[in-house]
């Protein structure tokens, strides 16, 4: 059955030299089959009156096809297609780097390096190919810090993560065997060189990641008054020496901060003086119980503010994360 070719459609506005036109045009034929191999195209007279140019413009066009071993031109016979597969794979080809150059142009508005790029496109495609989980271990002290680790790595679906605090490895007097079917053990920079002494044998599947508050909880403590009152709402006897820590740092006064563990903090808890701002963890159940919402729209409406001390990987460490990853998978 034969199939009906796609009639010219020349557009002067459309910013196209006509050459191309004519030259996607016979493409498209032959990618829907109107043109098949070892077909004898129209002439370069036929073109030229279909689409009302000269005869120069068409032979730009045929040159070009040639020029991309889509079609043959014979001497004194006339142009003929060749193998179809070959056209169809410069075709497709063609439209890969439209879509590309295309979401490259998108990605690039999102500040990522290209080594970033890089290492997402790779991860992607590996993701495609293999349906294998990498285990990844996160070790440190800070339980809250680890939760906010795992949360910025969720956008890695190749890998599955665990974590664990400093004294399960340090107290256990197998925890090589513990970490042994780990393929990554990530380790904050403070407890680096104690855990790879604890695991010499799988020393090589360690690394190294520096994690700091996030500028963004930094910037809303630098902004608070300084005699401001200060409520601290922490999991871990860590994460709240970590964030009184970070409050002598920018000179906050030692008797206008108190703090509750998240379960003695309710509903009905309140602190003694009051509080101009409210610190805690990212999931900490001040952000995530509708309970809370009426106590924080009126610490709000007083002009007090919550704040979500997040830690972050940073950047280079993170880059490094997707260099291992990448190094792990299958096929790359």
């Amino acid at each position: 059955m034969s199939v009906e070719i796609i009639p010219p459609d020349r557009n002067d506005n459309s910013g196209i030299p006509i050459f191309i036109q004519i030259s996607n045009w016979i493409l498209q034929n032959i990618e829907s089959g109107a043109f098949q191999p070892n077909d004898r195209l129209p002439t370069e007279r036929e073109v030229s009156q279909k689409f009302g140019v000269s005869r120069g413009t068409v032979k730009n066009a045929f040159k070009k096809l040639e020029q991309e071993q889509v079609i043959q031109t014979i001497q004194g016979s006339g142009s003929y297609v060749l193998n179809r597969h070959g056209v169809l794979e410069n075709w497709n080809k063609k439209e890969a780097l439209k879509l590309i150059s295309s979401t490259l142009q998108k990605l690039r508005k999102m500040d990522l390096s290209e080594k970033e790029l890089s290492n997402l496109i790779h991860l992607c495609l590996a993701s495609q190919d293999s349906n294998r989980l990498l285990n990844v271990a996160i070790i440190d002290n800070n339980l809250e810090a680890m939760l906010d680790m795992k949360n910025q790595l969720s956008y890695l679906s190749q890998i599955s993560i665990s974590i664990f605090i400093m004294e399960s490895i340090t107290g256990s007097p197998k925890a090589e065997d513990l970490l042994e079917n780990f393929d990554l053990i990530i380790v904050a920079s403070p407890h680096y060189k104690e855990v790879t002494s604890l695991l010499p044998d799988l020393k090589e599947k360690v690394i190294e990641v520096a994690v700091s508050p996030s500028q963004e909880a930094l910037i809303e403590l630098a902004t608070l008054d300084r005699n401001a009152r200060i409520g601290i709402i922490s999991r871990t006897n860590v994460f709240l020496i970590t964030v009184q820590e970070t409050l002598f740092s920018f000179h906050f006064k030692p008797e206008n901060i108190s703090s509750f563990f998240e379960l003695e903090y309710t509903v009905e808890t309140f602190f003694p003086g009051g509080i101009d701002a409210l610190i805690s963890f990212s999931d900490a159940h001040i952000f995530t119980s509708e309970n809370f919402i009426p106590r924080n729209e009126a610490l709000r409406a007083k002009g007090g503010k919550l704040i979500r001390f997040e830690y972050q990987i940073e950047r280079g460490s993170l880059i490094y994360i997707e260099d291992k990853i990448n190094s792990l998978l299958p096929g790359l």
